[in-house]
């Protein structure tokens, strides 16, 4: 909901992730989208630019979630893009925080993911261990 809400507000194209990591969920890799975030050379532009990546080709991304819970999205993110786009390459570091960045509306402290870009509230579960329910999580009742 906050990306969609983003996406018409800024008339941005907006684009799923299919991460759900909790309660047997699935997750599918956007190659495309790590492609984008990494500046890959398409084909057709490989005669006239020598390289597999060029900074010109990268787009902005901003990856949005409502929560920052364990980290274990954003972590899991970062991992699949990096290992299906020249995994090996040094040119990762300038994309994280810099072409692609990560916003979440809370923000739990005590995350494995601790590089969060744009935090709406943080909060500390190990001090208080809250539960967050979200608007559109329960919205028919």
């Amino acid at each position: 909901m906050p990306a969609v809400q983003l996406s018409h507000y800024l008339k941005i194209p907006m684009h799923s992730l299919q991460v759900s990591l909790h309660d047997g969920g699935s997750t599918d890799s956007n190659c495309w989208m790590s492609e984008d975030a990494f500046g890959y050379v398409p084909l057709e532009f490989k005669e006239t630019i020598k390289s597999t990546f060029d900074p010109s080709f990268r787009k902005n991304i901003l990856i949005v979630d409502d929560i920052n819970d364990s980290g274990a999205t954003f972590n899991w993110v970062k991992q699949d893009w990096m290992s299906s786009c020249l995994p090996d390459n040094s040119a990762w570091n300038a994309v994280w925080h810099k072409t692609v960045r990560f916003a979440a509306l809370i923000n739990n402290e005590a995350s494995d993911f601790k590089d969060v870009d744009y935090i709406g509230k943080s909060i500390n579960k190990v001090e208080s261990p809250e539960w967050c329910v979200f608007p559109w999580e329960n919205w028919w009742s």
